[in-house]
């Protein structure tokens, strides 16, 4: 029986020279096959080749950090779109079961969508679970649960680098109920901002060292008001009071500067003092039908 040794060629060693290593000696009748399949290790072995030389060539040393780990992003998430483009029918008739994996965030897809590596290298396209109301970051430690082998839900935050921001999202409206006391307390700043403010309460209590109000308009309507305080300063440019009865008592001077002053009364009006002195620079003028003078 005759046998023909099939070959395949390997890269060149140290010296330079290539190799040629047998594969296996089959006889004629299996000639076709082995050589077919010698041909078809060695193509993949150049593709792989070529891909090794080409991957060495972009990770140089030149390029910084951040510029590598974005490379190979890139190129895990083209292959994983090749590889579910090629593999639609294969992963329907594969049933998905559950798994449960714990990664960490290494990128932002868009809203409530996010890119996880887990610990056994696999990329996954998580979407925040409704119950995680803490919005996910780059770099967090987070729990991932779903039925896909390439989706699931980050269901919990497990580890966040400390100084970082906390940001608590919700879909839609939100709302708090206690039947007991709710408390909010911050070290040192609490914003309050939306587009209307509006608090119901049997009795309001505010207490602060400084207090400042900037406002447009301000409206209120207020069945009694009370004021204690050592000084209050205003300074306004047009004052309107309409009260059906007014009422001052000072204790020592009241000083009134004005350019004009007028003074109408439809009944009386009475000056009385200790001391009155009326005086005027060019003129004085009392104008009565009766006028009296002692």
């Amino acid at each position: 029986m005759t046998t023909t040794t099939v070959q395949r060629r390997m890269p060149e060693d140290a010296t330079g020279v290539e190799r040629v290593e047998p594969i296996a000696c089959v006889g004629r009748g299996e000639n076709v096959e082995h050589a077919t399949r010698a041909k078809r290790v060695e193509r993949v072995e150049r593709v792989e080749r070529a891909e090794r030389s080409e991957h060495a060539e972009r990770l140089e040393p030149r390029e910084p950090l951040e510029a590598l780990e974005a490379l190979e992003l890139t190129e895990r998430l083209e292959r994983l779109e090749r590889s579910e483009r090629s593999e639609p029918s294969e992963r329907s008739e594969r049933p998905e079961r559950p798994h449960n994996s714990i990664g960490t965030v290494i990128a932002v897809l868009h809203d409530d969508v996010f890119l996880v590596t887990s610990d056994d290298g696999a990329l996954l396209t998580c979407k925040r679970a409704f119950s995680c109301l803490i919005t996910p970051a780059i770099r967090d430690r987070v729990a991932v649960c779903g039925n896909g082998p390439r989706h699931g839900y980050v269901a919990a935050i497990l580890e966040r680098a400390a100084g970082s921001e906390t940001c608590i999202r919700v879909e839609g409206d939100l709302r708090l109920d206690a039947s007991g006391d709710v408390r909010v307390s911050a070290a040192r700043e609490i914003a309050l901002e939306g587009e209307r403010l509006a608090i119901t309460t049997h009795d309001a209590e505010l207490t602060a060292t400084k207090s400042t109000l900037v406002c447009d308009e301000l409206e209120g309507r207020i069945g009694l008001v009370r004021l204690l305080g050592k000084t209050i300063e205003a300074v306004v440019e047009h004052i309107v009071q309409i009260s059906k009865t007014s009422f001052r008592s000072i204790d020592t001077v009241d000083h009134l500067r004005a350019a004009h002053i007028d003074y109408a009364a439809s009944e009386s009006v009475r000056l009385h003092g200790k001391n009155t002195l009326l005086s005027a620079e060019h003129l004085s003028k009392l104008d009565a039908e009766q006028i009296h003078l002692g």
